[in-house]
Parts: C-alpha cells; sequence; structure tokens
C-alpha cells in the first residue's frame, strides 16, 4: 500500500481518512502516487463561489475531486489536468471516477446521532466502525438562489425537485467508514476510461461534469449544494452516489504538490 502525505488544514471538514487517501493514491499515475495531498479547495473553509474555486484551482495540475453526500457517501474522480473554466471537454484516458457507496443494509438506524451532536464530528479510530453527523435543512435554506440544471452533455441536467431536496434535507447524514473489519480493507470501486469515448470532464461557469455521452458520471451545479450522478460510458461506471440526484453535504479539491522541486 503507498503512503501519502496529506493534512487536513484546521477548520476544513475531514472526508477522507489516511487509509482512503492511501488507496486512491494506489490508482493514480506512478508519477503522482507519492505526492503529498494538498487540499486546494473546501466549501467549508473557502466558501461558496465558482469564482474563488477557478482561482483556487487553476493551473494546480492533476487532482482528486471529492464528495460526501447527504446519505453520507463518498466518491469523486481524478482529474489528469488543471481544472478550468472551459467551454469544450478536456482531460485525459487516465481519469478514472471512484466511490465508496455501501448497501443501505450496511447502516443502522441505531448508529444514527441525536441532533444535540450537531456540531461534533466523530472521525474513525482502530475501534470505530462509522462516522455519524446530522445534516439539517436550516443549513440549506440560505442557498435557495441556486442555477437550474438542464439537460444534454453541455447544458445539464433537469432541475433537482424541490421534493427531493426536502427528502433529502430530512434524513440524516451517516458516514460510514467503508472499511471491512474482518479485512482492514477499504470498499473503494474504481471505474478507469472505458475507451468508448473522450467525454472526461467539462467545467464551465455553472457546472462541473465528468464524463458524458448521454449522462454524466458525476456533475455539480454550480452552488456546491447539488449534484447528480448516472451510469457513465466514458468510465463504464454505475450511479457513485445512493440516489442519482444528491444534495451535497462536503466538496473538496485535493491537488497533488511536488515537494521534490
Amino acid at each position: 500500500m503507498w503512503a501519502t502525505s496529506f493534512d487536513i488544514p484546521n477548520g476544513a471538514r475531514q472526508v477522507l481518512n489516511e487509509q482512503m487517501v492511501n488507496e486512491i493514491s494506489s490508482y493514480l499515475p506512478i508519477v503522482l502516487a507519492l505526492r503529498r495531498w494538498q487540499l486546494s479547495y473546501c466549501t467549508k473553509l473557502h466558501g461558496i463561489s465558482f469564482g474563488s474555486f477557478y482561482r483556487l484551482v487553476s493551473e494546480k495540475g492533476p487532482s482528486i475531486l471529492v464528495v460526501r453526500d447527504s446519505d453520507g457517501v463518498i466518491f469523486g474522480a481524478f482529474i489528469s489536468e488543471s481544472i478550468r473554466n472551459s467551454t469544450s471537454y478536456y482531460g485525459t484516458g487516465e481519469m478514472f471516477v471512484f466511490t465508496y457507496r455501501m448497501e443501505r443494509s450496511d447502516c443502522e438506524v441505531s448508529d444514527i446521532l441525536s441532533p444535540i451532536y450537531k456540531d461534533i464530528d466523530y472521525t474513525n479510530t482502530k475501534h470505530s466502525t462509522c462516522i455519524c453527523k446530522m445534516v439539517y435543512c436550516d443549513d440549506l435554506s440560505d442557498q435557495s438562489n441556486t442555477s437550474s440544471l438542464k439537460s444534454g452533455d453541455k447544458s445539464f441536467l433537469n432541475k433537482l425537485s424541490e421534493k427531493n431536496l426536502a427528502d433529502n434535507c430530512s434524513k440524516s447524514e451517516k458516514v460510514p467508514n467503508n472499511v471491512n473489519e474482518e479485512s482492514n480493507i477499504s470498499q473503494i470501486k474504481v471505474f478507469p476510461w472505458s475507451g468508448k469515448n473522450c467525454f472526461y470532464i467539462y467545467s464551465d461557469s455553472n457546472h462541473i461534469a465528468v464524463g458524458g455521452g448521454g449522462s454524466y458520471a458525476l456533475a455539480i451545479d454550480a452552488d456546491f449544494l447539488r449534484g447528480w450522478s448516472s451510469p457513465c460510458v466514458t468510465f463504464d461506471s454505475p450511479c457513485l452516489s445512493r440516489n442519482e440526484d444528491f444534495i451535497i453535504s462536503a466538496f473538496q479539491v485535493w491537488t497533488l504538490a511536488d515537494d521534490s522541486m
């Protein structure tokens, strides 16, 4: 297993643990696998702004885009070039998407925290089996002026229904550690480029879309609140999240710093 350096800045939400970082790194191109992970963008630290997002990640080289949704599922993509505001698809066949999605039966209702622990984060330890955190509708109410999701590869998806937002918002967020307790091996699923098309990544001032050719492997709206994941021919990947449309709990971009230079 790779031993990759990564540090979580003060104030940032922990989405990945060390085991996850090492595991994702093992799928990176060899020249990048041992580079230090650096948190270049985090919605909790840097706010919700596509302008700030592009300013912080542009010219930073390859990166790992990570999402945690309101169901606690962690998924994302390796982006082989600097993320940029573009009018066309870009990227290379080195890209891949991944997910730590688990079956619903792996998450028991009894593991959910009481609302009085709203502000407490529980991080994985050797003896823990899950991380739990509550998601509240009040946390989302100030971000109601969201961009529409349109259909099509360069226009985007249909706007997510308000009913779905309410349904997701009423759920408790449960974040499993996705580790098999017997083997201590993460349940990551990685989907490399299929070679069937070259719709790697498209990102403009309104959204980020990974994959294409009828549907996206992963798409994020400009407010960093809503997203979409569907089976995608670019990576022969299934839906990465538990539901095709999802509410974003955490969004981060980790760039790969070369400390030898």
